[in-house]
């Protein structure tokens, strides 16, 4: 048995007396270990007899080769802290700090061991008329510098994102959105910041991967007339920038600014269900030098969420957003599409069941170069069970199935050069205040 295993339990043991003696603004303390099988870690699926017979790595790279496997190791501890005690004022309904590291290590691919860094701060508030809601995500992954190198450049959009997440870098993901109520009005301005500051090192070397820092900064304000008390329209703008950087080897680099013009509603169609989306028009401006079929360019955005309380014990929920964005690996831009359904059946106190599908579209056809002729599609599967043991104990097991495709026959043999498939299956342990 485990020494982790082991550790936990003894502290589990002790929590209820632990628990006793907790201050009231320790709200977040908890541990979380898990080990893991990756059967493809790269998610590249080319076959043998396609790859260049010979082919460079850069200094600390590695070659991303099919079906390359490893177990992985996961260490998470997780501590909260609320400062509402010391506020001394009603007006916050929630003022709160969460540090969660997370340590993950390859047992078989060294070059993939990161530790993650992560940084959460919530602020809600309200008076009669306004309310508030400020979320700061900050992340800074610790591991290696040097990307992976995919032999003959036969990559797609979604075989990089998993090896690019465990590389050096910093990410900020930040959103401010206040709102101003009357009898059948409100006004809501939103501010909104994504930031990927990518810290590994760059070659000019076919088939590695060279990481783009990219970011998405907008504000809007929304103007919503409620049609009862559970139902609202709602009519807004939105104006931002879209910046990308250009390498020093590059030629081309798709920054953009744009204004989205969007008509939404939102509330409870029923006791159990609760919806709410946006969407309309996205117009751009491209820089004359980026590779795109126009500089003014007309695309399409849209978000949405309905979530489902089928009973006391199973909540059903979808999500999905269309947007256009910049590529994390170059010059074009891309038309990004996800769409994601979860079901949560809790089948007793302890016992819970989840399962859900995951559908990802990256449509470069938007780009002007002849490389943009280019569709890759992903489809996830997951599933997981987690059972409570008490309620400073529970375990949990999981596994998740990939799928990646190229949806334009115009690449020859796609099967056996840019499709892919993953299995990632995970067993973990929880102990918590």
């Amino acid at each position: 048995m485990p020494v982790w295993f082991l550790g936990l339990a003894l502290i589990a043991v002790a929590s209820p007396a632990i628990a006793a003696n907790k201050p009231a603004w320790l709200t977040d303390v908890s541990a979380t270990v898990r080990e893991s099988y990756d059967d493809n870690l790269y998610l590249s699926g080319v076959n043998a007899q396609y790859l260049p017979a010979t082919y460079a790595l850069p200094g600390g790279s590695v070659a991303a080769l099919k079906n390359k496997s490893s177990s992985v190791t996961t260490v998470a501890p997780k501590l909260g802290v609320s400062f509402l005690p010391w506020t001394g004022t009603n007006f916050f309904s929630q003022c709160s700090l969460t540090y969660a590291p997370e340590f993950t290590i390859y047992q078989d691919a060294g070059s993939e061991t990161h530790y993650d860094h992560r940084f959460t701060a919530k602020l809600k508030g309200q008076t009669d008329n306004w309310n508030f809601n400020f979320d700061e995500s900050f992340l800074y992954v610790d591991g290696s510098k040097v990307a992976p190198t995919y032999p003959g450049n036969l990559v797609t959009a979604y075989n990089t994102v998993a090896p690019r997440e465990r590389r050096d870098q910093t990410q900020d993901r930040a959103s401010l959105i206040a709102q101003r109520n009357w009898e059948s009005w409100f006004i809501r301005p939103s501010a909104s910041l994504v930031y990927y500051d990518l810290h590994t090192l760059q070659f000019n070397s076919p088939g590695y991967q060279n990481y783009a820092t990219r970011y998405d900064a907008h504000g809007g304000v929304d103007l919503g007339y409620k049609l009862s008390a559970n139902h609202a329209l709602t009519l807004g703008s939105q104006i931002g920038h879209q910046g990308q950087e250009k390498f020093s080897f590059g030629t081309y680099e798709s920054s953009s600014d744009f204004v989205r013009l969007l008509g939404g509603a939102e509330g409870k169609l029923a006791a159990w269900l609760t919806y709410k989306f946006q969407a309309g028009p996205d117009l751009r401006y491209y820089d004359a030098a980026a590779p795109v079929s126009a500089r003014h360019k007309l695309t399409y955005y849209d978000e949405g969420s309905f979530t489902a309380k089928l009973s006391d014990r199973d909540t059903l929920t979808l999500d999905g957003r269309q947007f256009q964005w910049v590529s994390c690996l170059g010059s074009v831009p891309y038309f990004d599409t996800t769409a994601s359904l979860t079901w949560h059946h809790r089948c007793t106190e302890a016992f819970a069941l989840d399962f859900g599908g995951k559908y990802l579209i990256a449509d470069y056809r938007s780009g002007g170069l002849p490389p943009c002729q280019r569709v890759d599609t992903e489809y996830c599967l997951t599933t997981g069970l987690s059972y409570a043991v008490t309620r400073h104990l529970a375990f949990s097991l999981g596994a998740e199935i990939d799928f990646g495709r190229n949806a334009l026959q115009v690449i020859p043999d796609p099967a056996s050069t840019r499709d892919f498939h993953r299995v990632l299956i995970t067993a973990g342990t929880t102990w918590q205040f």
